[in-house]
C-alpha cells in the first residue's frame, strides 16, 4: 500500500513538474498578456472600384475579419451546439468533457466519444500552432493550450472569443474566417446567412475538405443535418424545425475570388505590381515591424474602375469573342493556321511549363516527344468560354490554345484621365498575357490616321483640299528622304513616241484596301473612307519630321525615325507598334479639346486602421497639342467615319444613335484588328488578334477591324444605353462646329475629276479668305481685349476724376 501511495505521489509530482516546465518555457515560450491583447490575423487586401464594390483580393490566406454584432445568431448557436455546448459556462477548460474523454475514449476505447477541447482551446491552437509531433510534444502542446485558454478567458468576453475564433478558423478552399467563407460559398455576408447555410459552414469545421459543399455535396448535407440535430438537442430548435430544415436540399452560390476569378483579373494582376512598388518605397522609411505587406495587412486599394461598366464590357467581350472564334475556326476548317510557320508551334511547346519541367529533369528529346503525345486528363477552356475536363495529348492542348483569338480593351474618361474599363484578355486562368499593359504593343493600322491628319490640319492644311486617289510611287533619296516619283504624262505623246520612265524597281507604292484609285478625295473624305494613297500625300504635305514630333506629343512612344529625324512614310498606314493605353491617351487629346491628360487608375491606398498611406492627385489638364479649330474639324471627320464610313456598322448593325466618333484599323495580312471609339465622355480602344502574328485571317472582309474589334465596342455601348446610370456618357454631345469651321469643311468627300475653273474663279480663290484663319484672328483679338468695365461704373469713375481735377486747381 505504501509503495502504491509512493508511486501515486511520484506520478502527481511528475505531472505537476511537467506542467510547471511547460509554464516556465521548457517547450517554448508562452504568450504574455500583452501578446494576447493584440491578437491580429493576416487579412487579405481588397481592391475597390470607384463605386465602392470589391473587385478582388490579394492574399496568401484569404481572410477578412468581422465584428461579433455582424454575425448571424444562428451561426453562433450552431457553433456552440456543435463544438462546445457548455461554452458560456466554463472558464476556458471543460472538466466534464475531460472526464468523458477519460472514461469513454481512454478507458472504454470509444473513438466517437468526441474530444475535450473547448472553443477557447481551439482558438489557442489556431493562434499558436503546435511545434512538435512526438508524444511528449503533444502533451506539452495540450497543456499550453489549456494555459493560453485560461489567459484568453481572463482578457476577453465570451462574445469576443467567438468572434476571434470565427475570424481565425479555416473553412476550406483557402478561405479563412467566417466572412470569407460566407462570401465564397453563399455570396452573402455572415449576418445574412440562413440557419441551414450557417449549419453547412459550421459543419465544415470538423474536416473542411471532407465536408466541402462544392466538392462533396452529399457529405456536406449529412454533416449539415448533424449540426441541425445538435441545435435541437441543446434547445436552439424544436423537433419540428429540425425535421423541416433537414428536408431542405443543399444549395450553394459559390463565388471564388482568386487571382483568376471575378472581374478585371488582368487589371488586378497589373495593379498588384504597381502597389508592391509603392509599398516598397514607403517601407524604406519604416522599421521592420511597421512595414506593410500587401498579402497580410488588409489594405484597401481604391481605383477608378467602374464596377458595372467593367461588368458590361466583359459581357460584350465574351459575347463577341465567342462568335468570332467560331467564325475563325470555320474559316480555317480544321486546318492549322501556322502550317507555313512550324516554328510557331515549336516555340509554344518550348514555352510550356510541361516542357520546362521535363528539361529540368534532363529528359531526352525522345522522352519529351513521348510525353507530349501521351493522352492525359486536363482542364481546358472551350471556345464558348467554358471549362471542360478532357483526356487529350499535350500536343493537342497546345494546338487548341494556339487557335484562340485574344483581345484587349481600355475605356477612359478623357477629361480626368480616369480609366473606367480595363480588359487584358479573354481568360486569365489559361491565357496569361495582358494585352492592355503598356509593354504589349502591336501595329495600329489606320487608327493612327486621325493623328496624322490632325498634324496636317494644325500645320495649315485644309479639310477641303483635294488629292488624287491614284496610286503614287515614292523613292527614297539618301539626302532628301522619301520623294514622290514624277511620272511623265503620256497624253500628248504622238504615235510611236517613247518617254523615259524613272526606275521604279525600288519604289514604294501603297495601295488602297478597296482597290479603287479613281477621282479625287478631299482630306475629310479620305479619312472617312480610309484611303491609303491620299493619307500618304497628306502625311508628306505635313512633313515626315513634323508628323513624328506630333505623334510623340500625342503620347505615342517608340516611333521609328531615320538619321534626319524623319518617320517612314508608311507610318500613316499604321506600321508603328503602340500599346492600347497609348492609343487611348492620344485619342483622349482629340476628345479633350486638344489637351493632354494623364491616365489614372489608382487613387489611394488605406491601411487597416483607416490611414491613407498613398494618394494620387487627380490629373490636371496637360499641355495643348493641337489648336481648337483643328480638334473640332478632326472630331467632325471622325464622326463622319461612323456616320458614312468604315465605322458605319455602329449605326446600321448595332443601332447606336449616340454622338460617336471613331476609326477602324487593320494591319498587313489582317494580323491585327483595331477600333478606336470616342464619345464626349469616354474614349475606348479595342484590339483583337492572335499572340502569334503568323496566325491570322486570310480574308480582309473577316479580318478587318470593323469585323473583329468594332463589335466589342458596339455591344458595350448597347449595354450602356440600357442603363440610366450612364446617361451622362450616353447622352453627351460633341461641341458644334462654328460658322467658320462649317465653311472650311463644306465640300464633297469625293469628286470624279478636278473642277474646271474660269480665270475669275481662280482670282477669287487667290483672294478668298481662309475661314479657319479668320476664326483664329477673331479669337486672338478677343483674348487680347481687356474686359470692359460696367457702364455705370465708368460714369462714376469719370465724375470722380473730374472732381479730382477741380480739387487740384482750386484746392
Amino acid at each position: 500500500m505504501v509503495v502504491l501511495l509512493c508511486f501515486f505521489l511520484a506520478g502527481c509530482l511528475s505531472v505537476v513538474g511537467f506542467v510547471w516546465s511547460v509554464k516556465w518555457g521548457t517547450f517554448g515560450d508562452l504568450p504574455v498578456e500583452q501578446d494576447l491583447r493584440k491578437i491580429e490575423n493576416a487579412q487579405a487586401s481588397l481592391v475597390y472600384s470607384e463605386d465602392g464594390r470589391i473587385l478582388g483580393k490579394y492574399f496568401i490566406q484569404e481572410r477578412s475579419n468581422i465584428k461579433y454584432e455582424d454575425l448571424s445568431p444562428d451561426l453562433v448557436h450552431a457553433l456552440v451546439a456543435t463544438e462546445d455546448a457548455r461554452f458560456f459556462e466554463h472558464d476556458g477548460v471543460d472538466y466534464r468533457a475531460w472526464g468523458r474523454v477519460l472514461v469513454k475514449t481512454v478507458i472504454l476505447g470509444q473513438r466517437s466519444a468526441g474530444g475535450g477541447s473547448t472553443l477557447t482551446q481551439q482558438l489557442a491552437k489556431n493562434l499558436f500552432p503546435r511545434d512538435g509531433y512526438g508524444k511528449l510534444d503533444l502533451a506539452a502542446s495540450k497543456i499550453k493550450e489549456v494555459l493560453i485558454a485560461r489567459q484568453i478567458e481572463s482578457i476577453y468576453s465570451k462574445e469576443e472569443i467567438i468572434n476571434l475564433y470565427l475570424n481565425t478558423v479555416p473553412f476550406g478552399d483557402n478561405s479563412y474566417g467566417i466572412r470569407t467563407a460566407a462570401r465564397k460559398f453563399f455570396s452573402k455576408e455572415p449576418k445574412e446567412l440562413s440557419l441551414q447555410e450557417s449549419a453547412v459552414l459550421i459543419g465544415m469545421l470538423k474536416a473542411n475538405y471532407y465536408y466541402n459543399p462544392r466538392v462533396f455535396p452529399e457529405r456536406s448535407k449529412e454533416r449539415r443535418d448533424v449540426v441541425i440535430s445538435q441545435m435541437e438537442k441543446y434547445g436552439y430548435l424544436n423537433a419540428q424545425q429540425e425535421d423541416s430544415l433537414q428536408q431542405l436540399p443543399l444549395e450553394i452560390k459559390y463565388r471564388s475570388t482568386g487571382e483568376n476569378e471575378g472581374l478585371a483579373t488582368y487589371f488586378r494582376e497589373q495593379l498588384k505590381f504597381e502597389v508592391k512598388d509603392i509599398l516598397d518605397s514607403i517601407n524604406q522609411h519604416l522599421e521592420a515591424k511597421d512595414r506593410y505587406d500587401l498579402n497580410r495587412d488588409g489594405l484597401k486599394i481604391h481605383t477608378t474602375l467602374n464596377y458595372r461598366m467593367q461588368e458590361l464590357a466583359e459581357e460584350a467581350m465574351r459575347e463577341h469573342m465567342s462568335d468570332l472564334q467560331k467564325s475563325f475556326d470555320a474559316h480555317w476548317k480544321g486546318k492549322k493556321p501556322w502550317a507555313r510557320h512550324p516554328e510557331v508551334f515549336e516555340r509554344a511547346k518550348r514555352n510550356s511549363n510541361r516542357y520546362k519541367e521535363l528539361k529540368a529533369r534532363n529528359a531526352s528529346k525522345e522522352e519529351i516527344e513521348e510525353a507530349f503525345n501521351t493522352p492525359v486528363s486536363m482542364e481546358i477552356l472551350t471556345h464558348e468560354f467554358k471549362r471542360e475536363k478532357l483526356v487529350m495529348t499535350p500536343n493537342d492542348s497546345l494546338s487548341h490554345f494556339l487557335h484562340f483569338l485574344n483581345m484587349g480593351m481600355i475605356a477612359m474618361e478623357p477629361r480626368s484621365g480616369e480609366v473606367k474599363v480595363y480588359i487584358g484578355g479573354i481568360d486569365h486562368r489559361y491565357l496569361k498575357i495582358n494585352h492592355a499593359k503598356d509593354s504589349y504593343k502591336r501595329q495600329v493600322g489606320s487608327t493612327i490616321k486621325p493623328l496624322v491628319y490632325a498634324t496636317a490640319l494644325d500645320q495649315g492644311a485644309k479639310a477641303c483640299n483635294y488629292y488624287p486617289a491614284a496610286k503614287q510611287y515614292y523613292l527614297e533619296d539618301p539626302k532628301k528622304g522619301w520623294l514622290l516619283a514624277k511620272l511623265p504624262s503620256t497624253e500628248d505623246l504622238e504615235e510611236g513616241e517613247e518617254v523615259e520612265m524613272p526606275d521604279l524597281e525600288d519604289a514604294w507604292a501603297p495601295g488602297n484596301a478597296d482597290g479603287k484609285y479613281e477621282g479625287l478625295y478631299s482630306m475629310k473624305g479620305a479619312l472617312t473612307n480610309s484611303v491609303n494613297t491620299v493619307s500618304v500625300q497628306v502625311e508628306m504635305e505635313a512633313g515626315l519630321v513634323t508628323v513624328g514630333d506630333y505623334l510623340e506629343e500625342f503620347g505615342l512612344s517608340g516611333i521609328e525615325r531615320d538619321n534626319e529625324d524623319r518617320v517612314p512614310p508608311s507610318t500613316v498606314l499604321g506600321t508603328p507598334e503602340v500599346s492600347i493605353q497609348e492609343m487611348v491617351n492620344a485619342y483622349a487629346v482629340l476628345a479633350n479639346g486638344g489637351y493632354k491628360v494623364r491616365p489614372r487608375y489608382l487613387t489611394k491606398i488605406v491601411d487597416g486602421l483607416g490611414n491613407v498611406i498613398y494618394e494620387q492627385a487627380p490629373a490636371e489638364r496637360g499641355e495643348r497639342v493641337i489648336k481648337q479649330s483643328t480638334d473640332h474639324q478632326i472630331l467632325a471627320m471622325m464622326q463622319n467615319v461612323v456616320n458614312n464610313g468604315t465605322g458605319g456598322r455602329l449605326r446600321y448593325v448595332y443601332g447606336l444613335r449616340n454622338d460617336l466618333a471613331g476609326k477602324t484599323g487593320t494591319t498587313q495580312s489582317n494580323t491585327d484588328g483595331w477600333f478606336m471609339a470616342m464619345t464626349p465622355r469616354l474614349v475606348v480602344g479595342t484590339w483583337v488578334g492572335n499572340d502569334e502574328p503568323a496566325i491570322r485571317w486570310r480574308s480582309t472582309r473577316l479580318g478587318q477591324g470593323a469585323n473583329t474589334a468594332l463589335p466589342v465596342f458596339g455591344k458595350f455601348m448597347q449595354k450602356l444605353n440600357k442603363e440610366s446610370a450612364f446617361r451622362q456618357i450616353t447622352h453627351s454631345r460633341f461641341p458644334s462646329l462654328t460658322h467658320y469651321e462649317l465653311q472650311a469643311m463644306n465640300c464633297e468627300d469625293w469628286i470624279e475629276e478636278p473642277e474646271t475653273k474660269s480665270f475669275n474663279d481662280v482670282l477669287k480663290d487667290i483672294f478668298k479668305s481662309d475661314p479657319i484663319k479668320k476664326q483664329e484672328r477673331i479669337q486672338k483679338r478677343e483674348e487680347k481685349r481687356e474686359p470692359r468695365e460696367p457702364k455705370d461704373f465708368r460714369k462714376h469713375k469719370r465724375k470722380k476724376n473730374r472732381k479730382k481735377f477741380f480739387e487740384k486747381i482750386f484746392g
